[in-house]
């Protein structure tokens, strides 16, 4: 576990958000093991999630912040796009998919 205060530490972006400087990664994660390991972070402090489209596991995610008891408001979520949903129209389409799969708000 990391030393005390780590989850209080962030980045303040250009567009006045606060990122926690510390997330925890999904790459390679699916299934039961991802829901329990996220829940288990989320319950320890984490408040940062990263993913991708290309991890398929958007599901998971979001049933393991349901499940954590942390409300989403709190939670900073990462996304990666795929390489063919660049572009404005492109983009915007990809996000709202990404939505669909997991809720940004309670």
């Amino acid at each position: 576990m990391p030393k005390p205060g780590w989850e209080e530490r962030s980045v303040a972006l250009n567009t006045g958000a606060s990122m926690p400087a510390l997330g925890y990664g999904t790459y390679r994660l699916e299934g039961e093991p991802l829901r329990r390991a996220l829940v288990c972070a989320l319950q320890q402090g984490y408040r940062h999630i990263d993913t991708a489209a290309g991890y398929e596991n958007e599901a998971v995610v979001a049933a393991a912040i349901a499940e954590s008891g942390v409300p989403r408001e709190e939670i900073f979520l990462t996304s990666k796009l795929w390489c063919t949903d660049h572009g404005t129209e492109a983009t915007y389409d990809a996000i709202l998919k990404k939505h669909s799969r997991v809720p940004m708000a309670r």
